[in-house]
């Protein structure tokens, strides 16, 4: 059964977001981007839960708060801010307010929690259910995690044991060696490591391992310096491709060597690879010691088949992402038998290729909702492609062969091969016997 929810937020493309997600769960979402409309249809409705942001104009989500849980106590109520600290989360807490999420959230962990504030302020049971992504941990697993984390929905155990590695390894020294097949989302990864409580003013830079020079890493600490950030961590993309120079300065910017040692916290990095420390060291990829730098710390991250629970909701949110960004006013629906398929396929690409089938089948499909045959059909469509394929390569290895009889043959003489090929030559006991 669907419940009335207002989302609050004058962000356009989050309020879609959080909409589209609410909706696909079944329930009646109204939305606004301003607070005072938010504040009079509270006024006038019967709503089961509302979501709002904390900034906004004319009126902030503990304002809005205050002036709801006058008219109506028993109204739960979400704050979602990327702009709390832990002491305002407290305060909000104390004040009554049922919940508060830090942007970039899981916005999955957040319809659940929703529909449990919702379910135990209709048996009268609001106050024992008020928590944040800051508490700690619960014992129930479908809470999700303590803290915010979007790479992964984290429904399967290996993909929730992972966020949780992350984060007992965000305050980790110099070097973190993060290791994945190919369409791992290695940014969204690294953007959740940003946003973990780390106790120090901290900026997270991006950089390929091919990009990296003295003017590169120099600049962007002397710019983290200018803006008072303490500690700055670079993000290293594409280790198979950093080149002997690279590799120099980079251990000389993890060491805290001259000139790169101008900020209070120094520096570290986050390298990004499909493959393993030795296997880069075995290949001369990295010397001794940037290899003994990168051993402090290694973190496979899974891949999409062996988190097989965590698809359908990747699933959802990236067709509603996609949806927004085709210009669609509805979003399409993944119905149960599409996610059990999507489940079922290896997905060698990993989260990439998942975006872009799902994105072909959206184009290929302006519909409400997507049915099995949809990605069935594009299945049948790729496995024909590579049947073909492998009829071709197997014609060109007969080719090759049947060229190589010739030549023998013809004793590699131009005319004889002519002749073969135009049915005109003749064997000779010579020619047999090279055959």
């Amino acid at each position: 059964m669907g419940y009335k929810v207002l989302i609050v937020d004058d962000d356009a493309t989050f309020n879609q977001l959080l909409t589209d997600i609410f909706r696909q769960a079944g329930h009646d979402v109204k939305s606004e981007q301003n607070p005072l409309s938010a504040l009079e249809r509270t006024e006038n409705e019967d709503l089961d839960l509302i979501i709002t942001d904390q900034r906004m104009p004319e009126l902030t989500g503990h304002e809005l708060f205050k002036r709801v849980r006058e008219a109506k106590p028993e109204l739960p109520i979400v704050i979602v801010s990327a702009y709390l600290s832990n002491a305002n989360i407290r305060s909000l807490i104390e004040e009554g307010i049922n919940g508060v999420y830090i942007k970039p959230l899981n916005v999955f962990a957040l319809l659940k929690q929703a529909e449990d504030l919702i379910s135990q302020s209709k048996v009268g049971e609001l106050g024992a259910h008020q928590r944040t992504l800051s508490d700690q941990e619960t014992k129930d697993h479908t809470d999700r995690l303590p803290f915010p984390f979007r790479a992964f929905p984290c429904v399967h155990q290996k993909s929730e044991a992972f966020a949780r590695r992350l984060f007992e390894l965000r305050n980790f020294k110099s070097t973190l060696v993060l290791i994945g097949d190919s369409g791992t989302p290695f940014n969204q990864i690294c953007k959740d490591l940003s946003i973990f409580d780390t106790g120090q003013t901290e900026h997270f830079e991006y950089i390929q391992a091919s990009k990296v020079s003295s003017d590169s890493l120099f600049g962007r600490l002397k710019n983290a310096q200018i803006n008072n950030i303490q500690r700055l961590t670079f993000v290293i993309r594409d280790l198979e491709d950093i080149t002997d120079a690279a590799r120099d300065l980079i251990v000389s910017l993890i060491k805290g060597e001259p000139p790169y040692d101008i900020l209070p916290g120094g520096a570290r990095a986050i390298f990004c690879t499909n493959r393993d420390v030795d296997s880069l060291y075995d290949d001369g990829l990295i010397d001794d010691r940037m290899y003994v730098l990168m051993g402090a710390g290694e973190l496979r991250v899974p891949n999409l088949r062996s988190i097989p629970d965590d698809i359908p909701a990747l699933a959802c949110q990236l067709v509603s992402e996609i949806a927004a960004n085709l210009g669609y006013a509805e979003v399409p629906k993944l119905g149960a038998g599409s996610s059990k398929l999507l489940k079922s396929w290896s997905w060698a690409g990993n989260l990439e290729e998942l975006k872009q089938t799902l994105e072909r089948v959206i184009r290929e499909n302006p519909c409400d909702a997507l049915t099995p045959e949809m990605f069935q059909g594009k299945n049948k469509k790729s496995e024909v492609a590579v049947k073909e394929a492998d009829f071709i390569e197997m014609l060109n290895a007969q080719k090759k062969q049947i060229l190589m009889g010739i030549k023998r043959i013809s004793n590699h003489r131009q005319d004889n091969v002519d002749a073969i090929l135009s049915g005109r030559f003749e064997t000779t006991d010579e020619s047999r016997k090279t055959a």
